[in-house]
């Protein structure tokens, strides 16, 4: 369309043709624009101004761009202009383009455009643009294919194929590809029968012929379907026929498939599992009652009806409310307030497993376990056990009166031990004050040989003194009446002044002792048990060390313990009897040639003070070969 111009805007044009442009131009529907040769508007029609929101005057000789050119597009319209002025190149003129615009006041719309040019009154070119708004159509076209993209996602990838039948026969898939491969649209020349497995022929069209002739009964039947896919061989199908023919829109048939295969066999795994679980439950000793998530039993095992007696029959209690029965069941225990003040709080307290030990009036005893199935969002029932303790109860009576008889009697035992320790203490501290009286030069001289048994009376005597205090050590350590007096101390330098008192006897018994480990290593601890500790385990080493042998005293830090380690090469412990070596009075065999003769309390002592320290003491060893004992506890704060 070409609209020729003999004058400017603000003059109307005039002659019959030039009338009739100037009748039509503001007449048409379409927005008509008019730019000179240098970009700027010459002619803005009344649809121009309903489309884009300017008036003629406010648009008389701006640049277009200025106006309803988008953005983005403003670049190439300049070049684009700059090109044809310069070399009358165009690539958009008498084509019909769809590009975004603008409207007064900022808002975007997708405009139909065609561009053109005419001669102008003065020789020059004028350019007319042709506008139409597009932008509800394209909208309304976008939502087609939008919709129509759904559509065709749903159809392939619905879990249900969905195959119509129509009055004439004919077999189309409409949605479900993703079930047995067939795509949407595809035809079945032989119906649906095609399909199916050979083995369900019979049955499929007894259920074929039931959908039309409009069978009361449920139109869903299990089917083998073969897959289009011939590696996939047959699917099991649940096929749900309707009939749709009275239809006005459907008209036919319809079948609806759905992929089973996982569903039955999870369905006979349950079945499986709840027959077993059901003669389980048949044969258990322990009395069990489900109810379901709306209160009501639904199995009671034999076990509980013999446990509550003979009024609890199978058929009064499936499907009686749950509450009543255990409310009944009440009766059967020799405390039934306490049993339903139990089962009050285990209801309040909502999904919360609860157990509990009651006494029947028949002398038996039972645990009750209260189990909910599911959670607080999926309430699924619960489970009541009853489990007979009778055996178990009574044994833990018997022990607990085994246990009290044991601590009666240790207490007894360290009663008697500290009053017989009282009692030989008191003339042994006597027979010792007196010995040391007689040797005396004051008191007047001794031959050689009163002074050889005078020797040995008081040897013996202080031996006897250091027994009753390793009893009466014993005796506090066993009963945990010992107060230990920690402190923090040196390990290195603790281990080095025992080895430093105990040298002489090294010396003389011409045993070489090794401090391995160099301070200072800070522990908690009792200093002066500890110390006594490390002193019997290395006056051991030196009694139980042939001359020329050698010690290994080991002092040192492993992560968060203090590890003191004596290692001897001595006559070593038989690994039988190395485990007996930390009980009272008990010495190895292979001591008996050394001439060291022990009271066989040092080493459960000093077990007994390091785990009150809250740490261990073990043994190994090999006959010939040595021992190594090792001291391992926490060092506690620093």
């Amino acid at each position: 369309m070409s609209v020729p111009r003999t004058q400017p805007i603000a003059s109307p044009p005039t002659g019959t043709g030039l009338n009739r442009a100037g009748a039509v131009v503001p007449a048409a529907l379409d927005a008509i624009i008019t730019m000179d040769a240098h970009g700027r508007v010459v002619d803005f029609n009344p649809a121009a101004e309903t489309l884009f929101g300017w008036t003629r005057p406010e648009v008389e000789h701006r640049q277009l761009h200025e106006l309803i050119i988008a953005p983005e597009l403003v670049e190439a319209h300049r070049n684009g202009f700059q090109r044809f002025v310069t070399t009358g190149e165009a690539t958009v003129l008498n084509q019909r383009l769809e590009v975004p615009a603008i409207r007064k006041g900022g808002s975007r719309i997708i405009v139909e455009l065609v561009v053109t040019t005419i001669e102008s009154d003065q020789g020059g070119t004028e350019f007319i643009g042709f506008l139409r708004e597009v932008t509800q159509l394209r909208e309304a076209q976008e939502k087609v294919r939008r919709s129509e993209q759904r559509y065709d996602a749903i159809a392939r990838n619905s879990n249900r194929m969905l195959v119509l039948i129509e009055q004439s026969g004919e077999s189309t898939v409409v949605t479900g590809e993703r079930v047995l491969g067939y795509r949407t649209g595809t035809t079945l020349p032989r119906g649906l029968i095609s399909l199916v497995h050979p083995d369900d022929v019979a049955r499929a069209e007894a259920f074929f012929a039931a959908v039309p002739a409009g069978s009361e009964e449920d139109c869903t039947i299990d089917l083998r379907l073969r897959h289009h896919d011939d590696d996939r061989g047959y699917v099991l199908c649940e096929v749900l026929g309707e009939d749709f023919r009275d239809h006005e829109r459907i008209g036919g048939l319809a079948y609806r498939i759905a992929d089973v295969t996982r569903e039955r066999a999870q369905q006979r795994a349950l079945n499986a599992a709840t027959l077993r679980m059901g003669a389980l439950l048949e044969r258990m000793s322990t009395g069990v009652l489900v109810a379901d998530a709306d209160g009501m039993v639904c199995m009671a095992n034999p076990a509980l009806l013999r446990m509550f007696g003979e009024a609890l029959t199978s058929q009064t209690v499936v499907g009686s409310p749950a509450i009543d029965l255990t409310t009944a069941m009440a009766a059967a225990f020799t405390e039934p307030e306490r049993y339903l003040a139990e089962m009050a709080a285990t209801a309040a307290a909502g999904v919360a497993a609860s157990s509990g030990e009651l006494s029947l009036h028949s002398g038996r005893v039972v645990e009750r376990d209260f189990i909910p199935l599911g959670s607080a969002e999926d309430d699924a029932g619960v489970v009541w056990a009853f489990r007979d303790v009778t055996e178990r109860a009574t044994q833990a009576r018997r022990l607990e009166e085994k246990n009290q008889s044991l601590a009666e009697l240790a207490a007894l035992k360290n009663e008697f031990v500290a009053k017989v320790s009282h009692e030989l203490r008191t003339p042994l501290t006597s027979v010792v004050s007196f010995s040391e009286l007689l040797q005396d030069p004051g008191v007047g001289d001794l031959n050689e040989e009163q002074q050889q048994y005078l020797a040995i009376i008081d040897r013996n005597a202080h031996k006897l003194l250091r027994l009753i205090e390793d009893l009466l050590l014993m005796a506090k350590l066993e009963s945990h009446t010992l107060t230990l007096a920690p402190g923090r101390l040196d390990g290195c330098a603790l281990a080095r002044e025992v080895i430093e008192d105990l040298g002489p006897r090294a010396v003389q018994a011409q045993v070489s002792v090794t401090l391995e480990g160099s301070g200072p290593l800070w522990l908690i601890g009792d200093r002066m048990r500890l110390e006594q500790v490390a002193a019997n385990l290395l006056g051991n080493a030196i009694n139980y060390t042939p001359a020329g042998g050698s010690i290994v005293v080991r002092s040192a830090a492993e992560g968060e313990d203090w590890v003191l380690t004596v290692s001897d090469t001595g006559v070593g412990i038989p690994e039988k009897e190395l485990a007996g070596v930390f009980e009272t009075f008990t010495r190895a065999t292979t001591s008996a040639g050394t001439g060291h003769h022990g009271t066989g309390l040092g080493l459960p002592i000093s077990r007994l003070i390091v785990e009150q320290h809250g740490g261990t003491l073990t043994a190994t060893s090999q006959p010939g070969v040595g021992t190594t004992m090792t001291v391992r506890l926490p060092r506690g704060r620093r």
